[in-house]
């Protein structure tokens, strides 16, 4: 009879488990649809979502808030379908902010349709506004979107340097400074997507 209980949480949590497992598939599925269509860069949306979660973990957020952070980035770009023209190379941190909010307000909506919570599409539809009107995870988003779009192809140091020392010149008004802080010290940890040490000075990490 004790053991009754507990079989039953066991089979409940894999059954929710099997869902969030589905359904991530799904939402994966549809970050991938920018790339499909050819609106954003192969990869794009995968590597915004990894960096964004590390750095969220950095930050201290809950499990809970770490999931919605993780859709809400595979997504962060859904809008860019609605668009007739499509940015070029799906860059849009060098997009006037206005263009930046109408991008992303298309895909809050379009996240919306999606079934997935409401914090996810309000994350993906405030991450272009200025940061003190927007969740920590859409800081987070709009932060590690905006260093993919700077770095581009490229994968010198320098670049990876100039990319960060952009969001720092930036973080009076676009970007949260605690964000971008974190985001630097995940970068030094993982020389797999920087060189970079503690103090972003471009010392090489091994």
């Amino acid at each position: 009879m004790v053991a009754v209980p507990l079989l039953l949480t066991q089979m409940s949590l894999r059954g929710h488990a099997a869902v969030r497992a589905t359904y991530r598939q799904t939402v994966t599925s549809l970050a991938r649809a920018t790339e499909v269509a050819g609106y954003t860069r192969p990869g794009h949306a995968l590597r915004v979502s990894e960096l964004a979660t590390a750095v969220g973990r950095e930050l201290g957020l809950a499990a809970r808030q770490l999931v919605l952070l993780e859709y809400a980035a595979l997504m962060h770009d859904i809008g860019q379908l609605s668009l007739v023209d499509p940015v070029p190379r799906g860059a849009t941190e060098p997009l006037p902010p206005e263009r930046q909010q109408a991008i992303a307000a298309l895909g809050g909506e379009v996240v919306r349709r999606t079934g997935a919570p409401a914090e996810v599409a309000l994350i993906v539809e405030r991450q272009a506004h200025p940061y003190r009107e927007q969740p920590l995870a859409g800081r987070i988003v709009r932060a590690v979107n905006a260093y993919e779009d700077l770095m581009g192809e490229a994968a010198a140091l320098d670049h990876r340097l100039a990319a960060v020392e952009r969001l720092r010149l930036a973080t009076a008004h676009a970007y949260d400074p605690r964000v971008v802080a974190a985001l630097t010290r995940v970068l030094a940890r993982h020389p797999t997507r920087a060189w970079l040490d503690a103090r972003g000075d471009g010392k090489e990490v091994r």
